[in-house]
């Protein structure tokens, strides 16, 4: 990837605002003069990237391991035999969890929710770019056709959405994409924060949050 402008103002790449923290708190680094001298010092120590440059990204891209300068990279990383003792995968089967929460007659809908494709996360930054904004700029709650008929609910209708921890307001999408009884909310919009409708459990082994999955319920503004 190349630069595309020059640092604006007093602004600053961030390998020589870290070259100047360390300095200040006593741990100077090497007087490195650019980014090619500090991913050269990656390669040394890097034994899957020791034959990847600058100089020769130059030429066209390479893909790692890559072991030595001459080695051309590793398109795909693992063709005759993966990296263990025996060259075999290892799986581990896992016995299946039923969810603690499902929909009922009181949150009669599953909540999903996660990324559009023109933004990213609290969207802080693609919100302020315009192009981003044109394609989607407001929070929303994607709906079946057959369950928007049963809530009365028609494209651009203003809901409230509500589960066990809190409640929003946003405005209907009505979709095929969602299958009857799922609602999908993407998580970009501060002004519908869809995390406060979702759980708060963890997985007791992946320690993740079952973000995907939320008992709400509907109803129309």
């Amino acid at each position: 990837m190349r630069k595309a402008v020059e640092c604006p103002g007093e602004a600053r790449a961030d390998w020589k605002i870290i070259h100047e923290l360390a300095a200040r708190m006593g741990k100077p680094m090497s007087g490195y003069r650019n980014e090619g001298e500090i991913f050269d010092e990656i390669a040394k120590v890097t034994p899957i990237m020791a034959g990847i440059s600058y100089e020769r990204l130059e030429q066209g891209s390479i893909q790692w391991p890559c072991p030595d300068k001459n080695h051309p990279g590793t398109p795909t990383l693992y063709l005759d035999r993966f990296n263990t003792p025996a060259g075999r995968g290892k799986l581990f089967p896992v016995e299946y969890t039923p969810q603690s929460e499902k929909a009922d007659g009181e949150y009669p809908l599953i909540l999903n929710s996660g990324r559009l494709l023109y933004h990213y996360h609290t969207a802080t930054m693609s919100r302020r770019t315009k192009v981003l904004r044109d394609f989607i700029d407001e929070a929303f709650v994607q709906i079946n056709p057959c369950d928007a008929r049963k809530y009365g609910l028609t494209n651009g209708s203003k809901v409230k959405i509500e589960s066990r921890r809190g409640e929003l307001e946003t405005f209907v999408r009505i979709s095929e994409e969602v299958i009857e009884g799922e609602v999908f909310m993407p998580w970009h919009f501060t002004e519908s924060q869809v995390n406060r409708l979702t759980r708060d459990e963890l997985d007791p082994y992946s320690r993740i949050a079952p973000f995907k999955l939320s008992a709400v319920r509907i109803k129309k503004n």
